[in-house]
């Protein structure tokens, strides 16, 4: 029977869960909104399979060896694809050559709850949802069991995901398979999905619309720039909005972070699937024939596998050689830490719930709320009368 000592231990990756062939084990969310494994005793028989497979306490084997990688900066040729990536676009591309090879794709797209999930994606119009750094932890469900079947059947698979997930995946299968090919982002941290969703419903309040995507890597300023969008079901989208700029202020202060984020063994050069993808910040110093206003990214291929794909799609990429030095980013060298008042949050938090934190520690105005009011009133005044505005300063 599985055992943790504390949260710090589990990265909530569903591996224990999806390998308890009794139905034993089920993931729960806690107070902050984490999923952990709750164990019905009564139906455990015993076999440990959850304790072995468990990426918590194999995480040092879990990495590839440093002498087999190698790094690139890269950005996709389409510029279309291009803008609608987060960085440079490689995901896209590997994403379509695995589609054309009449594969399957796993990445995170946001439900219509505004809730962040894995899904497959069987064709090029499913992609779209995929694209864009969702700053919460997703929810995997049957994931694991599902690229499991996908792989058994002879189905060529793309699971993209946080590293600790490509670990969760990679033991859970428990052997290796020619027709996966594991993609590990270059994560900061996870958001926690409980304060994110109270965020969508806080936002969906005030300006009376159903969030049905929110970024904040839009690229209309260019990439880098800190420009946001929310798009809504009716069409419409707010840019660099005041609604947005909560989150792109919550995410990064790590009072919302998974608390095994801050001992993650996985922020290092050494990583755990056949590429890891991120944005590749300082290239303009690094490599300055590489840069792209409209994003570049940071590209790792860590396996002989996944040097035959890369091979395959260089293609259809602006690719320039790199070494791990001239691109060292803070995410490959350390993991996060908490702040100091996150205890102090989430205890603020469960007394008065969202609108006490987010005035107390992400300076929500009512003032400024309805000053953000009145212009939404306006921009669809404007609409009605078919003069459409589509950028809030």
């Amino acid at each position: 029977m599985i055992e943790l000592p504390d949260t710090n231990s589990c990265f909530g990756c569903t591996a224990c869960a999806s390998v308890c062939r009794a139905g034993a084990i089920t993931m729960c969310r806690d107070a902050e909104g984490f999923e952990y494994p709750s164990v019905d005793a009564s139906r455990c028989v015993g076999c440990g399979r959850c304790d072995d497979i468990c990426p918590s306490a194999h995480a040092p084997s879990m990495k590839h060896p440093a002498d087999a990688q190698r790094v690139y900066a890269a950005r996709c040729r389409d510029g279309r694809e291009l803008r609608l990536s987060a960085s440079g676009g490689v995901f896209g591309v590997l994403a379509r050559h695995v589609l054309a090879r009449d594969g399957v794709v796993y990445g995170v797209a946001y439900s219509s709850a505004m809730e962040a999930r894995h899904v497959a994606a069987e064709d090029a119009s499913s992609l779209s949802s995929l694209h864009d750094s969702k700053y919460v932890q997703s929810h995997l469900g049957s994931t694991f069991r599902d690229v499991q079947r996908q792989l058994q059947d002879g189905r060529e698979v793309l699971f993209s995901g946080t590293p600790c997930q490509v670990a969760g995946l990679r033991r859970f299968l428990r052997q290796s398979y020619t027709n996966l090919l594991t993609c590990d982002i270059l994560c900061h941290s996870v958001a926690s999905p409980r304060i994110f969703s109270d965020y969508v419903r806080f936002v969906e309040r005030h300006t009376r619309g159903r969030m049905v995507n929110l970024s904040l890597r839009d690229k209309s300023r260019g990439w880098g720039s800190g420009a946001t969008r929310i798009d809504y079901a009716d069409g419409t989208s707010l840019y660099d909005s005041y609604w947005a700029s909560i989150w792109a202020v919550a995410y990064p202060l790590h009072l919302i972070t998974r608390p095994s984020c801050h001992a993650c063994p996985f922020c290092s050069g050494q990583r755990v699937g056949d590429i890891s993808i991120g944005d590749f910040w300082g290239v303009e110093r690094a490599l300055p024939q590489s840069y792209c206003a409209d994003g570049v990214s940071l590209v790792l291929v860590n396996t002989e596998h996944g040097c035959q794909l890369w091979g395959d799609v260089q293609a259809d990429m602006f690719v320039d050689d790199s070494t791990l030095d001239d691109a060292m980013q803070p995410v490959l060298m350390r993991h996060s830490s908490p702040d100091v008042r996150r205890d102090e949050f989430w205890h603020d938090y469960q007394r008065g719930g969202f609108d006490a934190v987010v005035r107390k520690y992400w300076h929500y105005s009512p003032l400024l709320a309805l000053r953000q009011r009145l212009k939404l009133l306006l921009r669809i005044g404007l609409r009605e009368t078919g003069k459409e505005v589509e950028r809030q300063p």
